[in-house]
This record gives structure tokens, sequence and C-alpha cells, in this order.
């Protein structure tokens, strides 16, 4: 129990006993998102370095025939490119939309074009880990 010890009041003891007992009650520490998922980090991980890998020289060579081509469309103004995709794509509208987008904040080098699509494209190496849903 409660002992007077030399050098203390029975009022200091009492208050060391009460911050112990709240102490000993208290929930232990949370840990962090990691520790708690370790496979979730791994995944974050690798996610990243799939990111660094496809960014890595992105712009080392020039532009190819397609990507050139893309760079002429992207070029046009906004309601030209939607009247010329039809006529010269048989793809859908979506990405020269958003490449239209992309190169006009970003600009239309062969790094800048290409990491539209790296980016676009780094989540889906975070589903391929990913196990399917239960």
């Amino acid at each position: 129990m409660l002992g007077i010890r030399p050098g203390h009041t029975i009022r200091q003891d009492r208050l060391v006993h009460d911050s112990l007992r709240r102490v000993l009650r208290e929930p232990p520490a949370r840990r962090s998102a990691f520790t708690r998922h370790p496979t979730g980090s791994a995944v974050a991980a690798l996610t990243i370095l799939a990111a660094a890998l496809r960014l890595y020289r992105i712009g080392h060579q020039g532009l190819w025939f397609d990507e050139g081509y893309t760079v002429m469309l992207v070029k046009l103004p906004f309601a030209k490119l939607l009247s010329a995709v039809p006529k010269t794509e048989s793809t859908p509208y979506l990405y020269y939309l958003l490449a239209w987008v992309w190169t006009h904040i970003f600009g239309r080098g062969a790094s800048d074009l290409r990491a539209l699509s790296a980016l676009a494209g780094t989540p889906s190496c975070r589903s391929a880990t990913s196990p399917p849903p239960s």
C-alpha cells in the first residue's frame, strides 16, 4: 500500500500512486498504419517504385509517330480537336481530351506527353498486386 518514504509526504506518494494507476490502465499506444498492415505497406512501396521506374528517363527518346500525331491534335483549338478526332482516330475521345488539358498545363514535349500515360497507368500496378475482393 502507500507507505511514507523518507523525504516524501503522504500527498506526494498518493499523487505518484494515482498517476501510476492511470498509466497502467491506459490502452497501449496505437501502432502506425505501416506496422499494422505490412502487406499494404509493401504494395504502397511497390506502387511508388513502379511510378519511379515509369518516369525514369521518360523523355530520353524522341517522339514516335503516334505520339507526334497526338501532339499535332492537341495543338488544335478544343473545338477543332473534337471534330478532328472522329475523322482521324478510331479510339475514344477521352484520351485526347485529357491530353489536350494536360499539354496545355505541362507542355507538349516527349516527357510531358508520356507522363500522362505513365501516371495514369501507375495505379494498375497496385490493382495487379491487390487480392481480389471477397
